[in-house]
């Protein structure tokens, strides 16, 4: 047996401090200048074209003063307020609730962040396995030529499954957490995590391609009860990503005035309706000759 993988870190909690985002408020002065210039060049002009009608004489240097106030005062919250809605890099095509909390970076913000990209980027895929799943949505089948080109597909399959499998241990317990968890000499980065979903979700959608795959193929009618044993095989495989969640959600009710000991475990069960398929196929071992010729 291969030693199984696992993750061992000391995991701290990273977040951004008021003056870490004043330091980022800060580094644009030429925005927040531009801003207050472009407001007070308004005002001056909306200024001197009222003194032309109301036939007044309103200026000095309180009047000046007052005009350059408004317009530093203005070009801040204007300012302040493009910051607060900054979308960092790479956060373009998610949700604003993403990039709002990428950009923030609150404390625990990795894992609420992790969370809510999981859900948008495995969501669809999820309805589209309900689907298939429910006989509402319809994929176009193909009988083989034989039933040695049958045979041939189908044990093919637990060998494709361990594959996935080996994929799934390295990108849950070895890829992700290291995108994920903060350590005291590498703090998380909101990127990194983004890109460590987004690998996670193509692998997800690899899953349900499998599944497409065993519905693209049709057998014959005697095989029909083997062939749709083999459904769902890769459930498993999803559960134990899904089973992420439960990972992050317990991180997040951690106490971090105290430390914490977490030992998470992701299981990857058998695949259902195993031993029914063994078994059907045991059946049908000794009728191979006689499956050919009504093939």
């Amino acid at each position: 047996m291969l030693e199984k993988p696992n993750y061992n870190s000391i995991v701290t909690f990273s977040y951004k401090s008021c003056w870490e985002h004043l330091r980022d408020f800060a580094k644009s002065p030429f925005q927040i200048i531009g801003a207050a210039v472009a407001v007070f060049g308004a005002l001056w002009t909306f200024s001197e074209a009222t003194i032309q009608f109301i036939d007044a004489n309103p200026r000095g240097w309180q009047s000046y003063s007052l005009l350059i106030i408004i317009s530093a005062v203005s070009s801040i919250v204007w300012n302040g307020y493009r910051y607060y809605h900054f979308i960092p890099e790479g956060f373009e095509n998610v949700s604003r609730k993403a990039a709002h909390i990428a950009h923030w970076q609150r404390f625990k913000w990795e894992f609420h962040l992790a969370q809510v990209l999981l859900n948008e980027k495995l969501a669809p895929y999820d309805d589209e396995l309900r689907d298939m799943y429910t006989g509402r949505s319809f994929i176009i089948a193909d009988k083989p030529e034989n039933l040695k080109s049958y045979i041939h597909w189908i044990t093919t399959r637990p060998d494709n499954l361990l594959k996935m499998m080996a994929v799934a241990e390295q990108i849950l317990i070895t890829d992700f957490p290291e995108a994920l968890f903060s350590t005291q000499s590498k703090p998380a980065q909101p990127l990194e995590i983004l890109e460590a979903v987004e690998k996670l979700a193509r692998f997800y959608e690899s899953t349900l391609e499998f599944e497409r795959s065993s519905r693209s193929v049709m057998p014959s009618e005697s095989l029909q009860k083997l062939h749709e044993l083999q459904f769902g095989w890769s459930e498993p495989i999803r559960n134990g990503v899904n089973q992420l969640f439960r990972l992050l959600q317990q991180i997040i009710e951690c106490d971090p005035k105290s430390e914490n000991m977490l030992d998470f475990t992701i299981k990857f069960p058998e695949p259902p309706k195993l031993q029914k398929y063994r078994e059907e196929l045991s059946r049908l071992t000794p009728l191979l000759p006689q499956l050919a010729e009504n093939w």
